[in-house]
């Protein structure tokens, strides 16, 4: 198969019911050709590239096209952003539109066909040269789709992820549908996709687009913790995203569901969709639930009471009813929830638990969602704590090595921050447990869900199937603490204690005005509590904000505080990020190459001569090129949905009305209990009770206590 680039010059014949065309193209040499075959939408000065043969008919030679693909024009603006991308080694925005007012449009030409003519711009030698050369041999396969991708407003960050995943087939599946790329490419959404399908003339109205929306919009929902979504709810949300008739949307839908891309769920007569994976995994969860539930457990009950005091008694200490019931269920039950809030002796109890289960000679295994979560444990039990993700032995080729198929070996499995566990985490771990071991499942119910889909521990502990032990009783202790006296109160929704006093744990600073609360934050940050505690403002102060957006966003709060903590030095340039050596960094994607997960925190340790970000995670020093810094986020402020199984020696928390949409008591609690010595909260009255009243703003759509109530009764 032939292939030709070049420029329609005039339209000799158009069948407009089946766009059979008939044309008159220049060559990029400069040869007049007459191509023929089916094209939509084309008109005369649009660039193609043409892929098909030559044919002899009574007309003369003409080109008999098979498939096509628009090209954008080559303008001096899409080579500059080429070369300005940092592709070729020495070449950068400064030099790229110094090489552009030098060269204009022979650009490409001199820099590949006579590249020692870059030697005639000020700054660069022979060494750069060189460089430049070896560099631009190696991406000339690259150069092509860099300048194909930037004509539709692909940044050329995203072209290289393009490039990375699809090879030299990037033009070609670009072309043909757009829409893959919101599918493939992390990052590119369902926006970006049709923004590109829109300007390559795909219709509006066309069933790639109303399916790739759907798409999108079930994504969107899960990304906000939905497992499911009605479907009446779903279509209207489709037609708000994108102006598609409303039969084409239902036509799209039901085909996506004869297609097994998505699964119609309607157990109550009302119509729940699902992405298919996750109506796997919540029906998946039921069913390993019920394996592992075992009835017939044949743990006996004879010596539990007598190890169990001797446990007391080596302790020293005085376990409550609550806490000595869940010793006893750890051996008894199958499955045991434990939870209960800050102060609760949580964590003792689960000490106990993993003593009481060694003396009865059974092996224990301890895991959490996240590496923070997995060592606090560690340090806090004397053992081994693995993220779920290690234990599973996740591999980027093949996904969990630990399966149904190759099972985990131990006795009593035990998920420490289990309301931070989605629906998918959940069912892969499930799968891999052996069928005579236990499982227990601690956490606090009343902390945020997880940040994907589901509301794992509270279905659980709703679906009243699995023991659950509730941790109530705050011992003296902890009663002492501020922090853990008002988390209790704003989680039975009462009004906090906001009263101040030098020696308290919990800092109260009414201040209603926008820009004068941001500077009071910068104020804490920098001088009051690094002078009074004598700590790092970097590394031992942590804000949290429940939004991104706004001037109380952790957006922008991270710019102000970064300009004051870190304002020079050695710094990178992506997007709206500056990140400079010496910066906190949060990580925002789960990673399993890099083996960094969402919500880790870490410092820039350097950034290299060819634009490598060097971060350091407790110790796990970690690589990010260029094109993977959409992963990273400053991370002086976080949102609170981020700080989920983390601890921070110091916490100011900045709640206002700018938030009143996030606002919420399960958000506002699950903020105070992430400081481990002094809380800051900065707030006014009013937003602080109009908080601790709203419940279930967020409320999850999902069916897994139902689903388990159902099935344990029938089974």
């Amino acid at each position: 198969m032939d292939k030709i680039t070049g420029t329609v010059e005039r339209i000799v014949y158009r069948n407009i019911s089946n766009d059979f065309t008939i044309f008159r193209f220049k060559s990029d040499n400069d040869k007049q050709i007459t191509v023929k075959g089916i094209f939509y939408n084309i008109h005369p000065g649009i660039s193609l590239e043409i892929s098909g043969q030559v044919n002899m008919t009574k007309y003369g030679e003409q080109f008999e096209a098979v498939n096509y693909s628009e090209r954008p024009p080559l303008t001096l603006e899409n080579i500059e952003k080429y070369l300005a991308s940092g592709f070729i080694k020495g070449i950068g925005p400064i030099y790229a539109k110094k090489i552009i007012e030098r060269f204009g449009e022979s650009t490409l030409d001199i820099l590949e066909l006579n590249t020692k003519r870059l030697l005639e711009i000020p700054g660069i030698g022979e060494k750069k040269v060189d460089s430049i050369l070896s560099s631009v041999e190696k991406q000339k396969d690259i150069k092509e789709v860099m300048l194909f991708l930037s004509g539709f407003g692909i940044s050329s960050n995203y072209a290289l992820k393009i490039y990375r995943n699809y090879g030299n087939e990037s033009i070609d599946i670009v072309s043909k549908n757009p829409y893959q790329l919101a599918e493939d490419i992390v990052g590119i959404g369902f926006i970006i996709a049709d923004q590109i399908a829109l300007k390559m003339g795909f219709d509006e109205n066309s069933l790639a687009r109303a399916k790739a929306a759907i798409f999108y919009a079930l994504k969107d929902k899960s990304r906000a913790g939905h497992v499911f979504v009605y479907r009446k709810e779903l279509e209207a949300y489709v037609s708000k995203i994108v102006n598609i008739e409303n039969e084409q949307i239902s036509y799209a839908l039901d085909l996506l569901i004869k297609e097994n891309k998505l699964f119609l769920s309607d157990e109550d007569n009302r119509e729940r969709i699902y992405l298919s994976y996750l109506y796997l995994a919540e029906t998946g969860i039921v069913k390993e639930l019920f394996r592992l539930s075992d009835k017939n457990n044949s743990n006996e009950t004879n010596n539990i009471d007598k190890i169990i005091n001797k446990l007391v008694e080596e302790n020293k200490f005085l376990y409550n009813d609550a806490q000595i019931n869940a010793i006893r269920l750890s051996y008894l039950s199958k499955i045991l929830v434990l939870t209960g809030g800050p102060g609760t002796g949580k964590t003792t109890t689960v000490i106990g638990i993993i003593e009481m289960l060694k003396k009865m000679n059974l092996s224990v295994v301890l895991a959490a969602p996240t590496g923070r979560a997995a060592k606090r444990l560690s340090e806090v039990t004397g053992c081994e704590a693995q993220t779920i993700h290690r234990l599973l032995e996740y591999n980027m080729e093949i996904g969990f090595q630990r399966n149904n198929e190759n099972k985990l070996t131990g006795n009593v499995f035990i998920l420490d921050e289990a309301s931070m566990i989605d629906v998918n985490l959940l069912y892969s771990f499930l799968l891999a447990l052996p069928d005579k071991s236990s499982l227990i499942f601690a956490g606090d119910v009343d902390q945020l869900p997880s940040v994907g889909p589901g509301s794992i521990l509270r279905d659980i502990i709703d679906s009243k199937v699995i023991p659950v032990v509730y941790l109530e009783e705050i011992f003296r202790q902890a009663k002492e603490s501020k922090i853990i006296k008002n988390a209790h109160l704003i989680n039975k929704k009462q009004k906090p204690d906001l009263t101040n006093c030098n020696d308290s744990d919990f800092f109260y600073i009414r201040e209603p005005k926008v820009e004068k609360a941001v500077e009071l934050l910068v104020d804490l940050c920098t001088v009051r509590l690094p002078e009074k505690y004598g700590i790092d403002p970097i590394n031992d102060i942590q804000v949290l904000v429940p939004m991104k957006k706004g001037i109380h966003g952790s957006v922008n709060l991270n710019k102000v505080i970064q300009g004051v903590l870190n304002p020079h030095g050695k710094s990178l340039v992506y997007g709206d990020n500056i990140f400079r050596i010496g910066d906190k960094v949060m990580q925002i994607r789960n990673n399993y190459e890099k083996r960094i997960f969402n919500g880790d925190i870490g410092r820039i340790k350097d950034i290299d001569d060819e634009n490598i970000l060097i971060v350091d995670f407790d110790g796990e020093i970690v690589f990010y090129e260029q094109s993977e810094l959409d992963e990273l986020l400053l991370g002086y402020c976080i949102t609170i949905h981020k700080s989920q199984g983390s601890e921070y020696e110091v916490v100011i928390i900045l709640l206002s009305n700018q938030h009143y949409i996030m606002l919420e008591k399960n958000l506002l609690y699950t903020a105070v209990t992430r400081a481990k010595k002094i809380l800051v909260l900065i707030s006014t009255d009013e937003v602080i009770q109009a908080t601790i009243k709203r419940e279930n703003v967020l409320k999850r759509n999902s069916y897994l206590a139902d689903r388990l109530a159902v099935y344990f009764s029938i089974n």
